[in-house]
């Protein structure tokens, strides 16, 4: 049976091929997919359905007193202390907050698949130094380097990292999506490292790699499948993560700039207002939370439909 994979693996496939029968049954993946597929609807036809134009400043329309116009009325959620309407505003925020989320994401589950996997593949590289009767080669330990960097970086909060890496780079929708990116690689890298060494120890690989099956051919047919499970769960977690990242960066002045509509800098807008008017942070708040809530229930749900163990044993907790 080398050349079979090992009973755990085996369980996990066959949880694999049910887990979308778990995810319809799972109330949790309706609630969060419902959400995020509002999200991503408002990101794609937002300009179409806005009901008004939200950088116009509707200042003849306001009350004499100075106030914002309160909702109701051709304004839905009413107008910001400037005369823009706040629906229009939060609709147009959400295609860029989005972008940020889901391209930030994209670039973390890149970056450290590609850390994770050259840390378990190439776990040595032998470089030759000099020429001639005299050269001779080292062993550089690439994989050990690799986790070491991403330990390393572990020991910073995202946080001050993600501040650190916005202080030399120019504000913008993506030197943040960059910023971000650079920050959430680190539990990727070490979640794709754990997976692809417990696989490239199975008895199946080893016999793969006697009957001499390239580096590559093995990677596509055996360690690629076992490593989708874990990377759907950290995507779908991942971009709530990120959002909530890209508005921490915008309070802190790091995000991006002001001029660019994301719910983070309508948030950071309306802090100041927050006594005068407490929609103001209050509504662009409230929809990041929202969203990162439907990421992380989709995220759990998926978790749970991947690996039934967990499902069960968190029902014989209750």
């Amino acid at each position: 049976m080398a050349d079979a994979p090992p009973r755990d693996l085996e369980q996990e496939a066959t949880a694999r091929s049910g887990a979308r029968h778990r995810m319809l049954r799972d109330p949790r993946a309706w609630v969060g997919g419902v959400i995020v597929a509002i999200v991503a609807l408002l990101a794609i036809v937002g300009p179409w359905i806005s009901p008004h134009d939200p950088a116009v400043a509707y200042r003849d329309l306001m009350p004499l007193d100075g106030t914002a116009v309160p909702p109701g009325g051709d304004f839905l959620l009413g107008t910001d202390i400037a005369g823009h309407d706040l629906l229009s505003r939060l609709i147009a925020a959400a295609r860029p907050t989005l972008i940020v989320g889901v391209g930030a994401n994209l670039a973390a589950l890149t970056v450290g698949s590609l850390v994770g996997l050259a840390a378990v593949v190439v776990p040595v590289a032998r470089v030759s130094l000099g020429r001639g009767p005299r050269a001779r080669s080292v062993q550089v330990p690439v994989g050990s380097a690799l986790m070491g960097l991403a330990d390393l970086a572990l020991a910073f909060p995202p946080l001050l990292l993600a501040l650190a890496f916005a202080a030399v780079v120019t504000p913008s929708l993506a030197t943040v999506i960059l910023v971000v990116g650079l920050v959430l690689w680190i539990p990727t890298a070490r979640i794709v490292r754990a997976r692809a060494s417990v696989v490239a120890a199975s008895g199946f690989v080893q016999a793969a790699e006697a009957v001499g099956v390239t580096r590559t051919g093995i990677l596509r047919r055996h360690q690629l499948p076992y490593l989708a499970a874990p990377l759907a769960i950290q995507a779908a977690v991942g971009v709530g993560v990120a959002l909530l990242l890209e508005a921490s960066l915008s309070y802190l002045g790091a995000g991006a700039p002001v001029s660019t509509y994301t719910w983070g800098t309508l948030l950071v807008d309306g802090a100041d207002w927050w006594t005068a008017d407490p929609r103001l942070p209050l509504l662009p708040g409230a929809a990041i939370a929202v969203t990162v809530l439907g990421f992380l229930l989709l995220g759990d749900a998926l978790q749970d439909a991947l690996d039934p163990r967990r499902a069960a044993g968190r029902g014989a907790s209750r």
